[in-house]
């Protein structure tokens, strides 16, 4: 049913463009395309079967393994007129992954294909600069650009317990999206979305963000999520039961909950200019976020252990790398960092583990041959979760100790 939901959209964006006149302004069909190749190597980490795994022995922990990935991505692009943009892109994945169903060291493969987008863009106002952009279906977003692996928490998370994840470019996301640009220095964005990531599904969550650029090396951005504000069957995200504290207190949890969102930038290059420097080099950043703003007796009390914060430095690559990112992070939630899919009672992290994984840090670089490879690299102890390709990841993450960690490189051709 999925691979023939994908062929019809195929065809109606291939039927929509072939029907319009030229005299209607249409630009015509574009193909684009990318090809990629991982290969990624596990030093040291727990796999998510292993019991207590914080801080697991070296006979029962994954050391050395190794994780292939080849991804192959298909896009077409109709332009109806100068307002009306469709676009579909469908994605195969194929990957060998550590198996725990089994001795330690074995492996097993995982393949999947599916959609990545399929969406329509309006374009309003200024037809050469338009001031308000629409975009309806699947479609990935991002807000923090300078973010490279850890961050994006207004949307990559959950409340109750408030997971995070790590390692996406963009998020995968259905619904509708308004962006409009107020002013040179402010611009917003309003998003109705759809949960098609995480279980329960479908739930609609509504989100607000603006950017701020202040002044000329200065950006700053907030944000704040009404997440599964409507949910689709109100049992699955609110159940009926309420947990009970150890004092005999009935608790009503749920999965809903309020994130509000706050980050910044600054490049001294915009005041002091280096023309040595590459674009990125010298870059400070910074977000922060709450993801749940209401506290909840015995099982959630603490706001503090519910905002993690991120910084990042680019450091000087002087035109050699795109990029080489230094990024690190402090959340202090005592719970498991898993999104598990029903509301209950999160048990605490096991008592071994302490605050030990609070801490999590990367190091991406990349460098640009040409306009059509890329070449990728990253050094990280951070929320590893394995994908499919497609936006949906693994429940439980892979890097859960302080010395735990692991590194990649990846190479992207583009067309």
């Amino acid at each position: 049913m999925r691979n023939l939901s994908c062929m019809l959209g195929v065809l109606l964006v291939l039927a929509v463009a072939s029907v319009c006149r030229a005299d209607e302004g249409v630009v015509g069909i574009r193909a684009s395309g990318m090809v990629s190749y991982s290969i990624l190597q596990l030093v040291k980490a727990g796999g998510k079967n292993v019991e207590y795994r914080y801080f697991t022995a070296p006979s029962t922990a994954f050391e050395r393994a190794w994780v292939h990935t080849v991804e192959g991505e298909l896009g077409i692009a109709a332009r109806v007129n100068r307002r009306l943009l469709l676009d579909i892109g469908y994605r195969a994945h194929i990957a060998n992954l550590p198996w725990e169903g089994g001795e330690f060291g074995n492996q097993r493969e995982f393949t999947n294909s599916g959609l990545t987008r399929a969406k329509a863009v309006v374009s309003l106002g200024d037809i050469d600069n338009p001031a308000v952009v629409v975009t309806g279906g699947i479609f990935p977003f991002t807000y923090n650009s300078d973010a490279k692996d850890l961050g994006e928490y207004l949307l990559m998370s959950g409340c109750y317990p408030g997971y995070v994840y790590s390692g996406f470019e963009s998020f995968k996301l259905a619904g509708i999206h308004v962006h409009h640009r107020a002013a040179e220095i402010y611009a917003h964005d309003l998003l109705v979305t759809s949960e098609i990531v995480q279980v329960p599904y479908w739930d609609f969550s509504l989100s607000y963000l603006g950017e701020l650029r202040a002044a000329d090396p200065l950006t700053v951005g907030a944000g704040v999520m009404f997440y599964r504000l409507l949910p689709v069957k109100p049992d699955n995200t609110t159940p009926e039961s309420p947990a009970t504290t150890p004092g005999g207190d009935e608790v009503q949890l749920t999965l809903r909950g309020v994130k509000a969102m706050v980050r910044a930038s600054f490049d001294i290059k915009k005041i002091v200019p280096m023309p040595l420097l590459g674009e990125h080099d010298l870059k400070l950043y910074a977000e922060a976020a709450v993801l749940g703003v209401k506290d909840y007796e015995y099982f959630y009390p603490d706001i503090t252990e519910r905002i993690p914060v991120m910084a990042g430095f680019n450091v000087p690559a002087f035109g050699l790398l795109d990029y080489i990112s230094a990024e690190v992070e402090w959340y202090g939630s005592p719970h498991d960092n898993n999104p598990i899919p029903e509301v209950k009672a999160y048990m605490v992290g096991h008592p071994d583990r302490g605050h030990g994984d609070d801490v999590k840090w990367a190091v991406s670089l990349q460098r640009s041959l040409g306009d059509n490879v890329k070449i990728q690299g990253r050094a990280a102890s951070d929320h590893l979760r394995f994908d499919d390709g497609l936006g949906t990841t693994e429940v439980y993450e892979w890097i859960v100790a302080p010395d735990q960690w692991y590194w990649s490189l990846k190479g992207i051709f583009v067309f």
